[in-house]
């Protein structure tokens, strides 16, 4: 799938402010949660890991080749450009020549492959920034989760949005804030997304290796994918998806007291998380703890998460377990905040249907195929109301 992507341009924004006396607030209180000890040694040989340098390292002749454009753009003798704006044109001109691919990847790997996911493209778009020194800084938006067909694991996608700043033209003031032009890019828009908020580079770089980590997980490479867990945790302590993948690796390596431990960590800093509540859920159940087991499953179906991807995720995950019930109540959790997401009915369509509700599988259906604009699940909804109807 060729790449395109949208782009917001934000206007210089004047306020004024009052002067007088100032009150430091401080920092807010964080409560300070003991990080556990999380072992490395069932993971056998440690692999290599790239150092940031490396991530958002450029080879010297497209170094050379985005200079050049940079400046031209610059100095243009009829339209001049500004420095975010002479980049944003340099990667709309070339994005043409990408494919997505669900694959993360150093700026330089990007490059020479010509694909990449969009945390890939905010890499590259970063290294280039870095070489002229603009200022940027990243979003995360949550979306859909990606369910491949016959895989073991799934997991929510988080996509990344860069936001380029005008270069600082020195104009300040005591009593003016300035806040500068900026374009904000999307590599990938969608409309079943939700931004959930800043990214600092370290937690871009956290989530490069919980990328790699989630990939090794999907090919069933447990060391390698607790190693590249570890290393994203070194970069952001507290990251929940890397403490997930540390505790379905480790119950996979047969380490359940490792898994447990990881879970717990994840839960006391966000308690309420599906993901960590669900796969802790499946080891209690493993381990014969069924009354523990059913405590964290009361807690799933209380709990105030309210990202409608996260249900989706639980819903698919139940559903694929044969826990139609229960996926049918997480599909309408969905719904409830996000009555947009095909996704979700055609969920409880698959549920009815498996549970012998033609007619009811039916509407579901109808619903799914209202709210999609995808040619791909039009398609396979109008096949499933056909078989549906026949019946």
């Amino acid at each position: 799938m060729k790449m395109w992507f949208r782009f917001w341009v934000s206007p210089m924004v004047i306020g004024l402010s009052l002067v007088g006396c100032s009150v430091n607030h401080g920092e807010d209180q964080v409560t300070q949660i003991p990080t556990p000890e999380l072992s490395s040694q069932h993971f056998g040989v440690k692999p290599d890991m790239p150092t940031p340098e490396e991530i958002f390292a450029l080879p010297l002749h497209e170094q050379t080749r985005f200079l050049r454009y940079y400046h031209d753009a610059l100095q243009h003798p009829s339209s001049p450009q500004q420095g975010h704006q002479a980049l944003f044109h340099y990667l709309e001109r070339d994005m043409g020549r990408f494919d997505y691919h669900h694959g993360t990847f150093t700026a330089s790997q990007t490059l020479s492959q010509r694909n990449g996911n969009c945390l890939s493209l905010a890499i590259l778009t970063t290294a280039y920034a870095k070489l002229v020194a603009l200022d940027y800084e990243f979003v995360s938006v949550t979306s859909a989760p990606v369910f491949l067909k016959g895989a073991r694991f799934s997991e929510v996608s988080t996509h990344v949005l860069t936001r380029l700043y005008r270069p600082d033209d020195g104009r300040k003031s005591d009593q003016v804030m300035i806040r500068r032009a900026n374009i904000l890019i999307d590599y990938f828009p969608t409309r079943s997304s939700e931004v959930d908020g800043q990214v600092s580079e370290a937690q871009l770089i956290a989530g490069f290796f919980v990328n790699w980590s989630s990939s090794a997980l999907q090919q069933e490479r447990f060391d390698e994918a607790g190693w590249y867990a570890l290393e994203a945790l070194n970069y952001d302590p507290q990251n929940i998806q890397a403490l997930n993948n540390l505790g379905v690796t480790y119950r996979y390596l047969a380490q359940a007291p490792l898994s447990e431990k990881a879970y717990q960590y994840g839960l006391a800093i966000e308690p309420d998380n599906l993901k960590l509540l669900f796969n802790y859920s499946l080891l209690l159940r493993a381990q014969g703890r069924e009354q523990q087991a059913r405590a964290v499953r009361s807690r799933i179906e209380t709990s105030a998460d309210s990202s409608p991807f996260d249900w989706l995720y639980l819903a698919e995950s139940s559903l694929n377990r044969g826990r139609y019930e229960a996926a049918i109540r997480y599909f309408d959790k969905v719904i409830a905040v996000a009555p947009y997401l095909h996704q979700a009915h055609a969920g409880i369509g698959r549920a009815y249907a498996l549970t012998g509700k033609p007619k009811l599988a039916e509407k579901a259906f109808e619903r799914a195929l209202m709210n999609t604009h995808d040619n791909d699940s039009e398609a396979k909804y109008q096949a499933k109301l056909s078989i549906l109807s026949e019946r």
